[in-house]
């Protein structure tokens, strides 16, 4: 822990570690943020209760046709959700507590259009965290069925929406960066 306090008071020593994202966190993020843990919560149980009354070698892998060729106890449906979990907290501790500053950027951030820029960025996280929860979601249940035609489909449409997101929200704040 002593670890974590260090590395945000390098990220943002002038506030003595404690990084503060109110100029970017907006009520639209708190309700992207919210619905991709309700999302995933829901996903989590999806997988709980799959593991406790599927009975016997569940599919646990499926070619792009939805073909299974993979199989596992059904105890394995958890490690989506969990795995996807942790990677959720991540991006929501990144949105909460690390200086957008701090972030890799594709151009040059204007500092006086940093505030609109900056909170362009986090809607782009918040958004991606969303899409993460659906595409969690969504596989989850065709798991738990043991329906899994159309499932190359869906992956293929999952990262069509994810990059869409990253360039719409990069190419939004490369405009608000310039006016």
């Amino acid at each position: 822990m002593r670890m974590i306090c260090d590395i945000l008071s390098i990220v943002h020593p002038k506030e003595g570690g404690k990084v503060k994202n109110r100029n970017y966190y907006t009520r639209f993020h708190m309700i992207l943020e919210i619905l991709s843990w309700v999302l995933m919560l829901a996903s989590l149980l999806i997988a709980i209760i799959g593991s406790v009354t599927l009975k016997g070698p569940i599919a646990i892998h499926f070619d792009g046709k939805g073909n299974p060729n993979g199989y596992g106890s059904p105890a394995s449906m958890l490690l989506l959700p969990i795995i996807m979990m942790v990677t959720n907290g991540t991006v929501s501790l990144i949105g909460h507590f690390l200086d957008p500053s701090a972030w890799n950027m594709p151009f040059k951030v204007n500092y006086l259009r940093r505030n609109i820029v900056y909170r362009d960025m986090m809607s782009m996280l918040f958004m991606m965290e969303l899409e993460l929860a659906v595409f969690v979601l969504g596989f989850t249940l065709m798991t738990f069925f043991q329906k899994m035609q159309g499932v190359g489909l869906f992956s293929i449409l999952f990262a069509v929406v994810l990059f869409g997101t990253i360039i719409a929200w990069c190419v939004i704040a490369y405009r608000h960066n310039k006016i």
